[in-house]
């Protein structure tokens, strides 16, 4: 079994990998839109927590969230 750490940055890879797939692959703009938003609005942020605090002891929960959304318009 994998630590929760490694888990993490597993699940962030996978997400990020699908919703390139889903902006790559889809002509439909609602559906690109859809797979864009997680990569643009999310993602980065929970890269870049999980790097500064990968064992969730300053943020948790709802709070983890909330900088991840701030963090990723701060780096887009």
């Amino acid at each position: 079994m994998m630590a929760p750490v490694r888990q993490r940055i597993v699940v962030i890879a996978l997400a990020t990998v699908a919703s390139g797939l889903i902006c790559a692959s889809v002509h439909v703009t609602a559906l690109a839109t859809i797979g864009a938003i997680p990569l643009i609005l999310y993602l980065p942020g929970s890269a870049l927590l999980t790097a500064v605090d990968p064992h969730e002891t300053l943020l948790s929960g709802g709070e983890r969230v909330c900088w991840s959304a701030a963090a990723s318009i701060a780096l887009v």
